[in-house]
């Protein structure tokens, strides 16, 4: 359970906005990444620039990034890349910094060949995938990256030669070039120096420019724009800078998102991540299945719509969202009704109240709506704020009843997501599911190549998992960031970064 404590550790953390804090761990902006490139000053005055605002987070690199902050992961995402990366309106998956992988036989080793044009080692390959791997002795304990460790399940990886590195993985998963897709299995250059398609220019005050590094396109390619961010802590002053026409795309106040739904539809759009709260096993409270039912019956449909911490959250049909590849629709049609219906009686409310744990100030107006529609169906209920490290604790002891689970940002595909939720021998499973049928489920899907057979057989464990009633599928968090149709081609990501190599 040591790593489900450190997964729900990781889990906690919230966006922030950091006004002129310098990024990075030990000094100003361009220490945690290589600024090289012309100066840009002018790009404000180019039509052929990408121009948003943005608030300035506090890092920039992958690990680092607080998977809520929108901001973080649109730029750490132009700045970096992974082996394999998903594109495009469809997520379609292709190769990033590796031109081509194949695995052996029972897909336990993975090969990646890397690009010799991504002007990249393997030993970065090595160094930033080294620690998620289960031989690591580093275990990385960044937002992030505990979650994605779990996901991947790597063992080991190694260096073949100066195009080759090898991963094993600590079993069979025919979804790995999925996983790595994600921001955190991004791969960092020395002294923190991008990978991706672009680098910083100049990086102040008053913002941050982006350009391409210089590489050839294939002919017919959309050219790369270069990309202004003008850091704006004051999102209503952002958007309606955006409304005037001086801005391509900006972060949406809470209070504006019908306005922006009208006259911006391109966004926003994608979901950023599910919010479910899980019915704690081990609470003595909760033994009593008909108890759990009543509180299913009270909460099923979700929270409602919740806005909070600038995010917009809509009701939730199951753990995957609705833009991320291997979703398939409405898994929990069937997860109503849990109460029996030979019962006669009624279940009577547990006598002591319920406690409803969450961690960070982005989740107490979700906490807060479940408590309220608990206290309503007459079920005793109250709010429980705590720090993440003593959420994770607690719910080890099985001193909670319902907590928050939020980790579902920076997968891209289901592969990252059911498989280490809701497998038996998982230490993520923390709605303890022991299913002999899920489990076979997921063990066929581990070797199935085709990716719509493998996600079929991840809708049937869903399904299966979500009509026990432990998980509660609450809300998705969607992107918060609005596009103009000046902004040209540009596909927002599930994980709420943005694609901008899109054909037109």
């Amino acid at each position: 359970m040591l790593a489900c404590c450190m997964l729900l550790a990781a889990c906690g953390g919230e966006g922030t906005s950091t006004g002129d804090r310098t990024v990075g761990t030990s000094g100003g902006p361009t220490d945690a990444v290589t600024a090289d490139g012309p100066p840009v000053d002018n790009l404000a005055l180019s039509s052929d620039v990408l121009r948003l605002a943005l608030e300035r987070p506090e890092s920039y690199r992958p690990t680092e990034v607080a998977l809520t902050d929108q901001s973080a992961v649109i730029i750490a995402d132009l700045l970096y890349d992974g082996l394999t990366e998903a594109v495009g309106n469809r997520g379609e998956l292709r190769p990033g910094l590796a031109e081509a992988w194949w695995h052996n036989e029972d897909y336990t080793v993975w090969t990646f060949l890397l690009d010799p044009g991504a002007d990249i080692t393997t030993a970065s390959v090595v160094s930033s995938l080294l620690p998620f791997a289960s031989e690591s002795a580093t275990i990385e304990k960044s937002r992030p990256g505990v979650a994605a460790r779990l996901a991947a399940g790597i063992r080991a990886v190694s260096r073949v030669d100066d195009r080759t590195v090898t991963i094993e993985l600590d079993g069979p998963n025919a979804g790995l070039p999925w996983v790595l897709s994600g921001l955190p299995f991004s791969v960092v250059g020395p002294n923190g120096a991008p990978t991706g398609t672009y680098r910083i220019s100049s990086d102040d005050a008053a913002g941050l420019r982006l350009t391409a590094r210089q590489t050839e396109r294939p002919s017919g390619a959309t050219p790369v724009r270069p990309v202004r961010i003008e850091w704006q802590d004051d999102r209503e002053a952002g958007y309606q800078k955006l409304v005037d026409g001086k801005l391509d795309g900006a972060l949406v106040p809470a209070d504006r998102r019908d306005d922006a739904a009208a006259m911006f539809p391109v966004g926003p759009s994608a979901s950023v991540s599910t919010r479910f709260y899980v019915l704690h096993l081990g609470s003595a409270r909760l033994a009593d299945p008909m108890i759990r039912g009543l509180i299913h019956s009270a909460l099923d449909g979700g929270a409602g719509a919740v806005e909070d911490a600038g995010q917009e959250t809509v009701v939730a049909d199951g753990l995957v969202p609705n833009t991320m590849a291997g979703y398939r629709p409405d898994p929990c049609s069937s997860c109503g009704g849990l109460l029996s219906a030979s019962s006669t009686d009624s279940p009577s409310p547990p006598a002591e109240q319920l406690e409803v744990a969450y961690s960070g100030p982005d989740q107490r107006a979700m906490t807060m709506a479940i408590v309220e529609r608990l206290q309503a169906a007459g079920i005793p209920a109250i709010e429980r704020r705590m720090d993440p490290e003593d959420l994770a604790s607690v719910i080890v002891s099985g001193g909670t009843d319902i907590f928050s689970f939020g980790w579902v940002a920076a997968a891209t595909s289901s592969d990252a997501i059911l498989p280490v939720l809701l497998s038996a021998e998982s230490p993520a499973n923390v709605a303890r599911i022991g299913s002999a049928e899920i489990d076979r489920i997921l063990a066929a899907a581990a070797v199935t190549a085709d990716d719509n057979d493998r996600w079929d057989l991840h809708h049937q464990a869903h399904q299966a998992a979500l009509s026990s009633g432990r998980l509660l599928p609450v809300a998705a968090v969607r992107t918060s960031l609005a596009l103009s149709s000046a902004a040209g081609p540009v596909v927002v990501r599930a994980d709420g970064s943005i694609d901008l190599e899109v054909d037109g």
